[in-house]
């Protein structure tokens, strides 16, 4: 439980800075411009994979994977789950299977920013990617927001989840994030996520995935 989305990536910046303080973090161009910030905040160099044609309206996926295969071994790359901010363009299913064996074969870091599932297809589909790479055994980072999904920005109320390849990974990363989150903000704020927690385990959960549908529908048209 974090503080947004953003105090989700902040302390998954400071703690890939503590674990691999050589890499380089590449981000998509264009992106969400906190995404840079954030990184550079804890002293990562930047480099940028080419995302989105404007002239064609579409992802040049082939210099997607030309710039990443010029990364090094380590070296974190961060990704949209969904809803790429700005550009509004998504990867398909068949060229996300493509990404994961890319990254797998070059030993990257992938970190996801989820900060918008359920808009752009369903919660499912919007989250293919994550299950994709857990399936495939790729360690990885999530951000995830709920001031969208939720209409929660004030409440602050995010997630970080981290797919290891073992449990005694998972134990070793988690207790270094206590440390980091401790170092920053200590708790996170317990009200808004108080507030998603009785959504998503009550009769509540129906009625909000189905409100959630109506604005993505809203939103598309």
């Amino acid at each position: 439980h974090t503080p947004g989305g953003t105090g989700a990536l902040h302390v998954i910046a400071l703690f890939l800075k503590e674990q691999f303080p050589q890499s380089t973090v590449f981000v998509s161009a264009p992106t969400w411009p906190n995404h840079p910030h954030i990184f550079k905040m804890v002293g990562f160099p930047i480099a940028e994979y080419r995302y989105y044609d404007k002239a064609q309206k579409n992802i040049c996926f082939d210099a997607v994977i030309d710039d990443l295969k010029q990364a090094k071994e380590r070296d974190i790359v961060l990704f949209h789950a969904c809803c790429h901010n700005p550009s509004g363009a998504d990867f398909t299913q068949e060229q996300w299977q493509l990404l994961s064996v890319l990254v797998q074969a070059k030993k990257l870091i992938p970190v996801f920013d989820c900060a918008y599932q359920g808009f752009a297809n369903n919660l499912q589909d919007d989250a293919y990617a994550i299950r994709l790479f857990a399936e495939m055994g790729i360690e990885c980072l999530v951000a995830s927001s709920f001031s969208k999904n939720f209409g929660l920005y004030n409440e602050r109320v995010g997630a970080l989840t981290v797919c290891a390849a073992s449990s005694i990974s998972r134990d070793h990363v988690y207790s270094q994030l206590k440390i980091l989150a401790r170092g920053v903000y200590s708790n996170p704020p317990a009200h808004g996520g108080h507030i998603v927690d009785k959504i998503l385990g009550s009769d509540l959960k129906s009625m909000w995935h189905a409100d959630l549908i109506h604005m993505k529908n809203r939103l598309q048209a």
